[in-house]
């Protein structure tokens, strides 16, 4: 789905104990990556490991905004 991005849900931070977490929930888009791989019959191609690669590290960046 080329151009979408996904909602922001809900971030925040969870406390437990002396641990801090950092969360951020998104709207979910399509299949998850295990039913992908299955689709495409247990394998990725290159070119798709280096999109989902892309799209992971957007998702990283677009974390450090929001949580600074």
């Amino acid at each position: 789905m080329p151009g979408l991005r996904p909602t922001i849900l809900d971030y925040g931070v969870q406390h437990h104990g002396s641990q801090c977490y950092s969360f951020m929930v998104l709207e979910k888009l399509g299949p998850n990556l295990a039913e992908l791989l299955k689709f495409c019959g247990g394998t990725f191609t290159i070119a798709t490991t280096l999109k989902l690669a892309i799209q992971l590290v957007s998702i990283a960046m677009l974390a450090i905004i929001v949580f600074g």
